[in-house]
């Protein structure tokens, strides 16, 4: 069971910024549906009667034949384009499935994966009866479906970046990230700093570190 990665990359310090959010989020997805029993691709890319995307998570579980659409955002600029884009993902993704990987689903479900930042979630709450209409679950009632799932859920789950201690927060956008400050040449790394706590960029690593932000759900 794997995820296949391709991460497009854009100029500029802010775009890369924006890419290593969302490839973190897009990891952290990944690993929990391999937890919960789900095969699963990323950027799995369609071009049919016309219409055009990628699909940032495509997850499969096969026992119940729960086909999963995943929509990963580390901004919410527009809900009215993330929801139209996100309904054709969904309308197409069952014959994404048969023809790109061989998955015979007999459910198509959607998620909406967001970081846990204040910025989002006001925007959130200003669209809030947008979205109770066409994604009402949230995060427990995402997880104990994905644990079991049955039927079809159509979800928001907001996840939190866990960022290590001494890490620096810089503002990006109205959100703010944190990258880890370099240790100092003549100091010792510590026990309670794993190296594998990072990728070689100096960023947290996908692992163990964006973990989703428990609040009850619907």
């Amino acid at each position: 069971m794997r995820g296949d990665f391709e991460v497009r990359r854009r100029g500029g310090a802010l775009d890369r910024t924006l890419d290593e959010g969302h490839a973190r989020l897009v990891g952290a997805v990944v690993g929990l549906l391999e937890r919960y029993g789900w095969e699963s691709r990323v950027e799995v890319t369609y071009s049919i009667y016309g219409e055009r995307g990628s699909i940032d998570v495509l997850g499969f579980h096969g026992p119940s034949g729960s086909l999963l659409v995943v929509e990963v955002k580390t901004a919410l600029t527009s809900i009215e384009e993330t929801l139209r884009r996100h309904d054709e993902k969904v309308r197409l993704a069952s014959r994404i499935g048969r023809e790109r990987v061989g998955w015979r689903a007999t459910t198509t479900s959607r998620l909406l994966v967001l970081p846990e930042t204040s910025t989002t979630r006001d925007r959130v709450l200003r669209h809030v009866r947008i979205l109770d209409s066409v994604l009402p679950d949230e995060n427990v009632a995402v997880q104990q479906w994905l644990a079991a799932p049955s039927g079809t859920i159509h979800g928001r789950w907001f996840f939190r970046i866990i960022t290590p201690r001494g890490a620096k927060e810089v503002g990006v956008g109205g959100d703010r990230v944190r990258r880890p400050n370099r240790a100092p040449t003549h100091s010792p790394t510590r026990a309670s700093q794993a190296p594998e706590a990072f990728d070689r960029r100096g960023t947290a690593s996908d692992s163990g570190r964006i973990l989703p932000y428990q609040r009850g759900g619907r």
